[in-house]
């Protein structure tokens, strides 16, 4: 099998059609006997592999309306994609009409716009037959890699169109392993990918967008509104962060007002902090933690420690896969001087089924 295409060509929509991407199965004496044509790439793939890992070919492929294959065709299935007038595409048994756009009314437009439009087709085409071949190497357990989210986004949406979810949750370990420009895309496009973390239903990428969206966030993005399992999610995480961020502030002020040097110390640096309303900031508690001597708590198992310790855990896991992961990452300091990294969510309560075998 060839290994999955990284960019889209560029310059002028290819003419000459693309060799056949044959996916070899476990067993050497399965036979490729599902052809899928995806614009102008070929598939050569098992019908027995994609029906044990996708709804959608377990359930049309040999659906009672399908006229079977002669003994002398060369595949006993055979797909093409076709087009909507939307741009949206999907997979018809091959026939006449088969393989073309479906159109209501034919758009003319000429000279350089004709040319520019035909090329931004070309490129979502060939983006699209990138991600059918990275959902086909998930369903194969095959290695691939995501670039940016917008592949990732890309897939997921085709396995859920061919119910083949889990097969790239089963995949997404390695992909996150071997894909650290995907890893770097998290903080910034968090909400985006905590949404297809729970549609994956991947525990170690819903954690770490998770991270990233209550960091220093108030309230629930609207982003969330259509998915009142998140909303209720990233609610408890924010509600358990301020509690720690309390407790730092009660602690600190206990220890305060044991003695009248420390207490002036603690105003004149919420002075220098401009931080009136005391709602502390992470790197408000960093330099706490840093900079004042370990004696004003009373010693690094005294309560305010312990407080100021969890409030700055740093609880990413994956960012050691990114581009930059020998460098470490606090809570308060750098990129993140106003975030806080302490979010956990338990196992049980991830927002969906952890025993379900298919969604």
């Amino acid at each position: 099998m060839s290994s999955p295409s990284q960019t889209a060509a560029e310059g002028q929509p290819e003419t000459v059609p693309k060799p056949s991407i044959k996916f070899i199965a476990r067993d050497p004496r399965a036979k490729l006997d599902l052809r899928i044509q995806v614009f102008a790439q070929e598939f050569l793939v098992h019908s027995d592999v994609l029906k044990a890992n996708s709804a959608f070919f377990r359930t049309f492929l040999d659906s009672p309306e399908k006229t079977p294959a002669p003994p002398s065709a060369p595949f006993r299935y055979e797909y093409v994609s076709v087009e909507d007038s939307d741009g949206t595409w999907g997979l018809e048994v091959a026939g006449k009409n088969s393989g073309q756009t479906k159109t209501s009314t034919e758009v003319k437009v000429k000279g350089a716009a004709k040319q520019r439009d035909s090329l931004v087709k070309f490129v979502k085409k060939r983006q699209e037959i990138i991600a059918f071949e990275r959902l086909l190497c998930a369903i194969y357990h095959k290695p691939y890699i995501l670039n940016v989210w917008s592949e990732l986004e890309r897939v997921v949406r085709l396995a859920d169109f061919y119910c083949a979810v889990p097969a790239v949750s089963d995949s997404m370990d390695g992909v996150l392993f071997r894909s650290p420009m995907l890893i770097d895309m998290i903080s910034d496009k968090c909400e985006e990918i905590l949404k297809m973390a729970h549609k994956l239903h991947h525990p170690a990428l819903f954690r770490e967008a998770l991270v990233h969206v209550v960091s220093g966030r108030p309230g629930c993005s609207s982003n969330f509104d259509d998915v009142p399992d998140l909303v209720r999610v990233i609610t408890d995480a924010q509600v358990r962060l301020n509690l720690k961020r309390t407790q730092v502030l009660k602690e600190t002020f206990w220890a305060a007002r044991l003695d009248k040097s420390i207490n002036e110390k603690v105003f004149a640096a919420l002075r220098e902090w401009n931080d009136p309303s005391l709602d502390w900031s992470a790197s408000v508690c960093r330099n706490i933690q840093t900079t004042w001597p370990p004696t004003f708590f009373g010693g690094q198992d005294d309560r305010p420690s312990v407080a100021l310790k969890e409030l700055l855990a740093n609880n990413l896991a994956l960012t050691r896969y990114g581009s930059e992961g020998s460098v470490v990452i606090e809570a308060g300091v750098g990129t993140y001087k106003d975030k806080f990294l302490c979010t956990s969510i338990e196992d049980h309560e991830l927002p969906w089924n952890s025993a379900a075998g298919d969604w």
